[in-house]
């Protein structure tokens, strides 16, 4: 519901400023016609408008750490490497895989780390690189990965928005994914039983809104298993630095991540 509200007052203003600037033009105006041309220009501004603020929007978003971004390349254990729709970290395993959808305005390789982690402990990892850094325009995008790499265990997962878009995918495409991890997100409707469940967040989590992951436990499949990180927050899943809102945690990123990737291995041994 807060997100439907700020579109609209975001719609709101970017019309009303169109409306603004089409008074402005046609001030002088005396024809009989000028109602429709200011209507015309409102729109027209409008969506000028709308559209130079959502680019302005997407173009700021959270950078990975360089430190991180250079740990891809010098991994002995796993290989990375740059592929159609992302990055393949490819490990001693040969049956499991796991793809990630980012969270939102986070760039994909913030989670590298996190990738080159489960994948030293037996579960390749594919990093997708989402449009714009939103997985909400790139949800079909694992099917770059399933079609052509060939895996027993196929694991959906995400964190924040991604994990919301991952859960999307895995219901529409419950015939070849086995199971699904959230970090700190939630799914918005129920999920099949068929996929196995793995939610994870961090006691400190200052983004993830609690109520509404309380409440939408109710989508949760049915064989569902839940891991809290104590002193984890929202943004150490990930590599980029502190998050607006976040809360602020106890334990490194490379513990929350430690944890985090021991939880989904002792879940898919």
């Amino acid at each position: 519901m807060k997100y439907i509200l700020i579109c609209a007052v975001a719609l709101l203003v970017c019309f009303g400023l169109g409306f603004l600037f089409a008074k402005i033009l046609t001030r002088k105006s005396t024809k009989p016609k000028k109602g429709k041309k200011i209507f015309l220009l409102t729109i027209l501004f409008g969506i000028l408008v709308m559209l130079l603020t959502t680019l302005g929007y997407m173009s700021i978003y959270y950078h990975s750490d360089k430190d991180v971004t250079e740990a891809m390349s010098r991994n002995e254990i796993v290989k990375t490497q740059k592929i159609d729709g992302g990055y393949f970290f490819d490990g001693p395993g040969t049956d499991k895989a796991l793809i990630f959808y980012p969270g939102a305005k986070v760039e994909c390789k913030a989670y590298s780390n996190l990738m080159m982690k489960l994948a030293e402990n037996g579960i390749d990892c594919f990093l997708a690189d989402m449009p714009f850094n939103f997985a909400m325009f790139g949800q079909n995008s694992a099917d770059k990965f399933t079609e052509n790499y060939s895996y027993e265990t196929w694991i959906m997962s995400g964190h924040s928005m991604g994990g919301l878009v991952a859960s999307n995918y895995s219901n529409e495409h419950s015939d070849k994914i086995d199971g699904l991890v959230l970090f700190a997100s939630y799914p918005t409707s129920k999920l099949n039983n068929g996929i196995q469940l793995l939610s994870i967040y961090g006691t400190e989590d200052g983004c993830l809104n609690i109520k509404e992951y309380e409440n939408d436990k109710v989508n949760w499949s049915g064989n569902a298993k839940e891991f809290v990180i104590e002193g984890g927050n929202h943004a150490q899943f990930g590599n980029y630095g502190a998050q607006k809102g976040d809360g602020i945690a106890t334990i490194t990123a490379d513990e929350q991540q430690d944890l985090s990737v021991k939880a989904i291995s002792d879940l898919w041994k």
